[in-house]
């Protein structure tokens, strides 16, 4: 609650330590803890140890898959995408047939470009969860090959079909839906999704920046864009996006400047920092180099 509803680092943190106090032998509370530190703190680092602690305490638990998806997670924050795999594959021999531990492969392969095999993990998701993730990641998928019928086709189906219950959370990614609509003339379309898009971001707590920068450049305001952009850099960047900035369309039209190239390059840097971290623990021993010291 104090992670994600109401946000409170001290009061997440104190409850946190009582869980673990409490249950010292059970996973759960170190996996989430470790979340919290990777999601509030941008601390992979610590996250890595406290879900690998976790694991060490209680190796059957039924959280297995969940955990290894975490770590896979946050080693694809690090653009450390081999370890990003390796963990996504662990964690599906649990769960083979979880359409959200296949949707996080589909993420890692939209990051690496690899378009076949994000395309391939695309329809295994459809399969489980024809109504929503499937077709958001396809949206973007069509987006990114610049097949923008087909993305303005799938982001359509997707809020047609999730507008009940989506949140702030995935309406703001209406920009995705705008960019598509424009590049086919649509633009009055475009223009209101847009500005979906914007208002669902002022309701959001957490996370903001970055998709402030997309909505900014998409509108050419290009102060406000740099904005948030350098907010967004210079504070935790999330989701793996490092590498994503370089190449995401809504950045089209400032994407050679020499100002936002610098910034793309810190970006860069501040991972790799963090990355070498990460590596420096496992030389240490600290953090294990692999599952298979758990076997």
């Amino acid at each position: 609650f104090y992670t994600y509803y109401s946000p409170d680092s001290l009061a997440a943190i104190t409850n946190y330590e009582a869980a673990i106090a409490k249950g010292p032998h059970l996973a759960e509370a170190y996996w989430r803890y470790g979340n919290f530190h990777l999601s509030r703190r941008w601390d992979a680092a610590s996250a890595l140890k406290l879900i690998f602690t976790g694991l060490k305490k209680q190796p059957d638990s039924w959280l297995l898959s969940r955990m290894l998806n975490s770590i896979g997670f946050i080693y694809l924050e690090l653009a450390a995408y081999d370890k990003a795999e390796y963990y996504f594959d662990k964690a599906l021999v649990y769960s083979p047939d979880d359409y959200q531990l296949i949707n996080s492969k589909v993420y890692l392969y939209s990051m690496t470009l690899d378009r076949d095999k994000q395309f391939a993990h695309l329809q295994k998701v459809m399969e489980l969860s024809p109504n929503n993730t499937g077709l958001m990641g396809l949206g973007m998928y069509y987006l990114m090959v610049e097949d923008y019928e087909k993305s303005a086709k799938y982001f359509d189906e997707y809020y047609t079909k999730a507008s009940e219950t989506a949140s702030a959370g995935v309406m703001h990614l209406n920009h995705n839906y705008a960019y598509a609509l424009r590049k086919l003339g649509r633009t009055k379309e475009a223009s209101e999704k847009i500005e979906i898009a914007l208002n669902a971001l002022h309701t959001a707590t957490w996370d903001t920046d970055y998709d402030f920068a997309k909505i900014y450049a998409y509108k050419g305001q290009l102060d406000s864009m740099y904005f948030h952009l350098e907010e967004y850099i210079s504070g935790d960047i999330r989701w793996g996006l490092s590498d994503h900035i370089e190449y995401d369309p809504l950045f089209d039209v400032i994407r050679d400047e020499p100002s936002f190239r610098q910034l793309v390059a810190l970006a860069k840097n501040k991972v790799r920092l963090k990355r070498e971290e990460v590596q420096q623990l496992e030389l240490l021993g600290v953090i294990p180099d692999s599952f298979d010291e758990f076997n």
